[in-house]
Formats: structure tokens, C-alpha cells, sequence
């Protein structure tokens, strides 16, 4: 009871904290380029496996609050779609689709610039078609980067994700020319670099 006591009257001061301290809403657009791994399976008489890497390209929008702890901690939720498939570009996944969440600690090292470190996940979304599908899973990254403050309500940060799963988060199925033998492609996430522009306003 004494235990449950002391957490109700942390977790009360930290509430209080967070509602007194400077509160921003904004939007943000992340263009993320990643390597992707995949895994090559040719099925047939003569089945065979191989691997190689691909450069991928996305964009995500996507919307944040932001509280100050002090005046040199910013805590920042931020969530988001990625829009790879309305991209017409080579580059562009198609097989990388669902919601986004990041969890972001900022810490001023000077006036306009500041460290960057937290958790983002990626809730793949689960689908299924004669060519692409999707794999229901969720695919958590490590947070590691630099931010800079450009005017009053805009900022520029490079983020570094790294993940820390392996898993697949979709595949795509051909045909050997002249046969009927399925070649399966299956992706996963090797490293991310994304470029977040922001733009937020004080409530």
C-alpha cells in the first residue's frame, strides 16, 4: 500500500510537471532512405538461395507533441504513414506500409542544437496479393542523432535507426522466364537514415 502510495504522488508531480512546462504541437516530414536485405529463393528441380542488398527510399509524415522537461529536455511523441507506395520511383518500397510511433528525447548542447535519442516502431501492416505481401509484425529501431534549431518553429534533424529485429516485413513473388518456378524476395530493414524536417507551434 505504502509503495502504491509513493507511485500515485511521483506519478502525480511528473503529470503536473509536464502540464505546467511548454507544450508544442507540430508536423513533420521524414524522408527516410534504408538498406534492405533480402533473401532470394528460387524454387524449382534445382532450388537455390542467395542474398543481396537494395537501397530503398520512403517518405513520412507525420504529426508530433512536444513537452519540456526543462529548459534543455524536450520529450517528443511523433506518429506517422509512411507514403512509399504513392511514390513513382524505382527506389520506393512497396512492401514497407503501416503506422510509425517514435518516442524522442531532444537535449540542447547549445542554443540552436541538440542531441537526439529514443525508440521509434513500425507496425507493419499485414497483407496479401499474388505478387506483394505484407507480414503483421512489429519492427522496433533505436534512435540515435543531431538536431538544429532553424528559426522559432521550424528544425532539421538526421536520425539514425537501427533495428533491432531482423524479421521480414514483406516479400514479392516472380516467375523464371519460360517456367512456372517462383523466385520469392523477402526484405528486412538492415539500417535507416532519416531526414526529419519540422515545423511546431507553443499552445
Amino acid at each position: 500500500m505504502y509503495r502504491t502510495r509513493v507511485i500515485l504522488i511521483i506519478c502525480f508531480i511528473l503529470s503536473q510537471k509536464i502540464l505546467l512546462s511548454q507544450t508544442q504541437v507540430g508536423f513533420r516530414v521524414d524522408p527516410i532512405i534504408y538498406l534492405a536485405n533480402v533473401d532470394k529463393i528460387k524454387e524449382g528441380p534445382q532450388r537455390s538461395e542467395s542474398k543481396y542488398s537494395e537501397m530503398k527510399f520512403g517518405l513520412i509524415p507525420c504529426l508530433s507533441f512536444s513537452t519540456s522537461l526543462d529548459e534543455n529536455v524536450k520529450i517528443s511523441l511523433r506518429s506517422g504513414l509512411p507514403l512509399s507506395t504513392l511514390l513513382d520511383n524505382a527506389l520506393a518500397d512497396r512492401l514497407y506500409k503501416g503506422l510509425e510511433t517514435s518516442l524522442v528525447v531532444q537535449i540542447k548542447i547549445s542554443l540552436r542544437n541538440y542531441l537526439i535519442s529514443g525508440f521509434n516502431l513500425h507496425l507493419q501492416s499485414s497483407y496479401g496479393g499474388h505478387t506483394f505481401s505484407g507480414n503483421s509484425l512489429t519492427l522496433p529501431y533505436l534512435i540515435l542523432g543531431y538536431g538544429i534549431i532553424t528559426s522559432d518553429v521550424t528544425s532539421l534533424e538526421l536520425q539514425l535507426r537501427i533495428p533491432f529485429s531482423k524479421q521480414s516485413y514483406g516479400s514479392f513473388r516472380e516467375y523464371e522466364e519460360g517456367t512456372y518456378y517462383s523466385i520469392r524476395h523477402s526484405y528486412n530493414v538492415s539500417i535507416m537514415l532519416d531526414i526529419s524536417f519540422g515545423f511546431d507551434i507553443e499552445l
